[in-house]
């Protein structure tokens, strides 16, 4: 009786972590797709090499002090007003 509780057990472990692995990456992907153009993401999936060209492209990086200390006092669409 105790090999079988010990074997339904693992099953039951093995089957709860592997859902969270499928929920993880089922968000991993949502994220992809939220924040790259399809026809990049299935050529990256595919190994290809992604190059788009634009005649004009402005890239800006910032970094804001105390940005993460800011985030976790303020609701989300304050954060959203705070950014735009």
């Amino acid at each position: 009786p105790w090999a079988v509780f010990a074997v339904t057990l693992a099953s039951f472990i093995i089957g709860l972590l592997t859902s969270f692995v499928l929920v993880e990456k089922q968000l991993h992907r949502n994220l992809l797709y939220k924040v790259m153009p399809r026809k990049a993401i299935k050529k990256l999936h595919r190994g290809q090499t992604v190059l788009e060209k634009y005649n004009l492209v402005t890239i800006f990086f910032s970094d804001i002090v105390g940005f993460t200390t800011m985030c976790g006092e303020m609701r989300p669409v304050q954060i959203m007003r705070m950014l735009n």
